[in-house]
């Protein structure tokens, strides 16, 4: 089985630190389960244009539509 290695970059750091306690843990642990999967991405949306090669994972509507 293939070892995924997780780093968070600087900016997705200080926004997980804006988030509800609860939000963050749900978030952080979401992409630790799909990183232990043999194939991460098969649970991720891949993005388009010049975004081609990322991908997303919908975990948390964490938005305040207020």
């Amino acid at each position: 089985m293939k070892k995924v290695m997780l780093q968070y970059t600087k900016h997705a750091l200080d926004d997980l630190k804006q988030l509800e306690k609860k939000d963050a843990l749900r978030i952080v642990s979401k992409i630790k389960q799909n990183s232990e999967l043999p194939n991460p991405l098969t649970r991720a949306k891949a993005l388009s244009g010049v975004l081609a090669g990322i991908y997303r994972y919908r975990i948390v509507d964490y938005r305040d539509w207020e």
